[in-house]
């Protein structure tokens, strides 16, 4: 809604009469609303930039990232997070199988067409390492996350990526070494560092804010690269941080009326349980990467 409410009208090239009665500007909160149905551009917003096409080409992202909160909540529902987890494995496998006669690449959408406003081969592709987090998650008692096997998967796909006979296994080893290595890292993050969460919890905000303000500072003018660069992180960290803090946070905050009421819980003593077993704890996670008690 900013983009086309506020960003929109400052720096269209039509006339305000027009833009405001343009369906596009309309269209592009509701069609983007829809998730799968994405538009791109507006009316005469950045039209004269080097790339005109989208006044935000990070949403393409939106439909991936909803199909796969889908999946975890079929895979929920189904107990495929807790009783049946090893269902997961299939479920990686269908996609990875998918994947290698989809065949997307980083400007190429593939062999498989599309759905609406979304192209079906990227889909398979970011379900890979979408479904293999869940694995991650699911698992995370038992699997091991050391850094060194973490390096090895680095150095292996390096070495596959740039060795052409078995450069299209590429495609495979990839989300194994960035997911594995992404969790590892979280997991042997310093506990130094812990008191900073908040300052990166704007990351998602970071990146749906880069490219509308990357192409604002292309419009006042700025054509070198580096400069560029230089200008926009700052400023899409800003808004990353403002946005996490002014909509995201106070948003996640409403789960608590999704809670069963007080007196519908179980009591917070403890329960009798057999002789030799060990009474269940419960883990809630509140968002906030602090929060990893016992309650």
């Amino acid at each position: 809604m900013i983009t086309a409410f506020v960003i929109g009208p400052l720096v269209t090239v039509v006339s305000q009469a027009e833009y405001w009665h343009d369906h596009r500007t309309w269209g592009y909160v509701v069609n983007n609303a829809g998730l799968y149905t994405l538009q791109h551009k507006l009316p005469g917003v950045f039209a004269e930039n080097p790339y005109p096409f989208s006044a935000n080409g990070s949403i393409w992202t939106l439909p991936m990232e909803t199909t796969g909160y889908l999946i975890v909540l079929a895979a929920g529902v189904l107990g495929a997070l807790g009783r049946f987890r090893l269902a997961l494995f299939p479920l990686l496998a269908a996609f990875l199988v998918l994947d290698g006669f989809g065949q997307a690449r980083v400007g190429d959408n593939g062999d498989f067409g599309g759905f609406l406003s979304v192209p079906l081969a990227p889909l398979v592709a970011y379900m890979v390492p979408f479904v293999l987090g869940m694995i991650f998650f699911v698992h995370r008692e038992s699997l091991p996350f050391k850094p060194r096997v973490a390096l090895a998967l680095l150095v292996l796909y390096l070495v596959v990526n740039f060795l052409p006979p078995v450069e299209p296994a590429a495609r495979y080893v990839l989300p194994l070494a960035a997911g594995y290595g992404a969790v590892t890292w979280a997991h042997h993050w310093p506990r130094r560092l812990g008191g900073y969460d908040e300052w990166v919890y704007g990351s998602y905000g970071l990146y749906i804010w880069g490219m509308p303000l990357q192409q604002l500072v292309v419009l006042a003018g700025v054509r070198d690269p580096w400069l560029l660069m230089a200008l926009a992180v700052p400023l899409s960290y800003v808004a990353g941080l403002l946005s996490w803090r002014l909509v995201e946070k106070p948003t996640q905050q409403l789960r608590r009326y999704l809670r069963p009421p007080a007196g519908s819980r179980p009591p917070a003593g403890p329960s009798t349980v057999g002789v030799g077993r060990i009474p269940q704890q419960r883990f809630r996670f509140s968002g906030d990467l602090r929060d990893n008690g016992v309650r």
